[in-house]
């Protein structure tokens, strides 16, 4: 039996009122009857070369390379944001990180006490500066905009000595017991 074949340029939900999916030129695009949840894009990037921090210390800076562009298509769709840093850091530096969308830095932890704001964290202390992290990390976005949209990370070190941080290899790289790792940033749509 041959194959069958449906030809359409719209899929409608049952009422007809709400456009599922419609054909765009040679593409397909999503309706704005899309079911809550739905899928609409990802996108995402490995980072495997080493990057170093330089000398910081208390205020975030961005990390080279860790940036990712998006555009949701509809205003109401939220992003979800994955996030896995291989990380290495200089004895006690623990470092911090936060997302920031185009100029917006992501919701941050409120202090209560002592403390420094940040979104997610690393846990290196004194006896682990030859060794890597694994930081893995989503957020679920609200850009309310369904133009193109950048996402970045930044990362800073303690805020009262001035530390080094660096993406996909230890800090200290005496031998090959020492690593090297990977980063990646994903963006993925989700229908509101």
């Amino acid at each position: 039996m041959p194959p069958s074949i449906i030809q359409t340029d719209t899929i409608k939900d049952a009422s007809a009122t709400n456009t599922l999916v419609e054909q765009s030129g040679s593409d397909w695009k999503w309706g704005s009857g899309t079911p809550a949840g739905t899928m609409h894009n990802c996108v995402s990037m490995q980072k495997r070369d080493a990057v170093s921090s330089g000398a910081i210390s208390g205020v975030p800076v961005d990390i080279s390379g860790m940036t990712l562009d998006i555009t949701p298509t509809s205003t109401t769709s939220k992003v979800l944001i994955l996030v896995s840093l291989n990380i290495g850091a200089q004895a006690d530096s623990y470092p911090a990180f936060v997302i920031v969308r185009d100029s917006t830095t992501l919701p941050i932890n409120t202090t209560v006490g002592t403390g420094t704001e940040v979104m997610f964290s690393g846990a290196t202390v004194s006896s682990h500066s030859s060794a890597n992290e694994q930081i893995n990390f989503h957020y679920l976005d609200s850009p309310n905009k369904n133009t193109s949209t950048t996402y970045k990370i930044q990362w800073r070190a303690m805020s009262t000595t001035t530390r080094t941080i660096k993406l996909n290899q230890a800090h200290t790289l005496a031998d090959d017991n020492q690593t090297l790792g990977t980063s990646t940033l994903t963006l993925i749509e989700v229908a509101g």
